[in-house]
């Protein structure tokens, strides 16, 4: 065996010698998973026959509970990934535990959960024509020590020429690919956006954010020609994440194009990012600044909504400044602060946890508010909604904290 390993090192030969490879395939995709010691993540990427993605390094998501101890999608340096479950369905039928096989439909759906160290992480793997969709989801059992958590990372090929990424303003980056071990992006925090080209193969391929600034991190393109043009995205956490956190899901778009040339590929990324943006609209930019967000007067109904990252069954303070210019509704709630939410029910209903404001005058000075509300005991998408409807004046919410008590 010691010979077989040292063999296959030589020649360059990277396939799996142990364990269970599950392949899911739609259109023209085709995404191979492993289970040692990958734990079920990702180990090869294609598109049309090209292998975008190679097995030349680790996929899937990387903790790091202190400098250079990594956990997870094949790391050990810092613990081992513990895999829980996981289940494959294909169009909608019966889900079965993942394993050997080949999976392919219209719509192939892969789920896992798994723990590193005191974080647990549910992750949802979506195939269809169209491209992968990837949920994730975590929430810590008992307070983990964060160094890192890369949540995102794929291993493109080394042979790409260009990259290309996009920002929340709409800018655009372009750049060459050097091979030469160094960042070619660090720390880029407003970018949704990113593209790299193929010309051999005429093929460009594109990380996309879901719902951008739902939560915040740093992006990197390494530039290790020997191995890989890799994608990383390190999420931003506090030094320590309490236990119960539970964070908001988090997707991550990747599809594939052809392009016979470089000017084709940036019209193709521009246009696929713009399509995206459609389905996938940012999320709405927090209030907690001087600015904060001012409605226009508004002859219909109003309002705008900024999502919380708050704990289950948790008590907590809101406070805010609030301006009314004159000439507001003659109803109250048409211009007050209010915190809720949907529950999952069909039809859905909304809750309410707190409202505020209503009777602060518009007078055109700012006023501060306070109040609190209680979380309920389940995980859900809880919002700040400002109103300004049927309104002559404006109403402007800045300085918003919302803290845990």
């Amino acid at each position: 065996m010691k010979f077989l390993s040292t063999l296959m090192a030589v020649i360059g030969v990277s396939l799996p010698l142990f364990g269970a490879t599950m392949t899911m395939e739609s259109g023209k995709y085709r995404i191979l998973f492993h289970d040692m010691p990958h734990r079920w993540s990702i180990i090869h990427v294609y598109y049309d026959g090209i292998e975008i993605g190679p097995r030349t390094g680790f996929y899937g998501n990387v903790m790091c509970p202190a400098s250079g101890k990594y956990i997870g999608a094949g790391h050990t340096e810092g613990g081992t990934e513990k895999f829980l479950e996981g289940t494959v369905s294909v169009d909608g039928g019966e889900a079965v535990p993942v394993g050997e096989g080949v999976f392919k439909g219209d719509k192939v759906v892969f789920k896992k959960s798994s723990t590193l160290a005191n974080i647990k992480l549910n992750c949802t793997y979506t195939l269809t024509a169209d491209g992968l969709k990837i949920d994730k989801q975590f929430t810590a059992l008992a307070d983990q020590p964060m160094h890192q958590f890369y949540l995102w990372q794929f291993c493109w090929t080394k042979n790409t020429t260009d990259y290309l990424f996009i920002r929340r303003d709409g800018s655009v980056e372009k750049g060459k690919f050097l091979n030469d071990n160094k960042n070619r992006v660090y720390g880029e925090k407003e970018a949704y956006f990113f593209s790299q080209y193929w010309p051999e193969k005429q093929v460009g391929f594109v990380n996309f954010f879901a719902e951008f600034g739902k939560f915040s991190g740093k992006n990197l393109l390494w530039d290790v020609g020997r191995a890989y043009h890799k994608y990383y995205f390190w999420i931003d956490l506090p030094k320590v994440v309490k236990s119960g956190y539970s964070s908001p899901e988090m997707t991550m778009i990747v599809k594939a194009f052809t392009a016979d040339s470089e000017t084709q590929w940036e019209e193709r990324s521009k246009d696929t990012a713009a399509e995206l943006l459609k389905q996938y609209p940012f999320a709405a930019r927090p209030i907690n600044t001087e600015e904060g967000v001012t409605l226009e007067p508004s002859k219909v109904f109003q309002v705008k909504k900024y999502g919380l990252d708050v704990y289950p069954d948790g008590q907590y303070n809101i406070s805010f400044e609030i301006r009314k210019t004159p000439g507001m509704s003659a109803r109250p709630t048409d211009h007050y602060v209010l915190v809720g939410y949907y529950d999952n029910n069909k039809p859905a209903k909304f809750h309410v946890l707190t409202s505020m404001a209503s009777k602060v005058k518009d007078d055109g000075e700012f006023h501060q508010v306070q109040g609190a509300f209680k979380t309920p005991a389940t995980r859900e998408k809880i919002f700040v909604y400002v109103y300004n409807s049927r309104s002559t004046g404006s109403v402007t919410v800045r300085n918003l904290k919302v803290e845990k008590l």
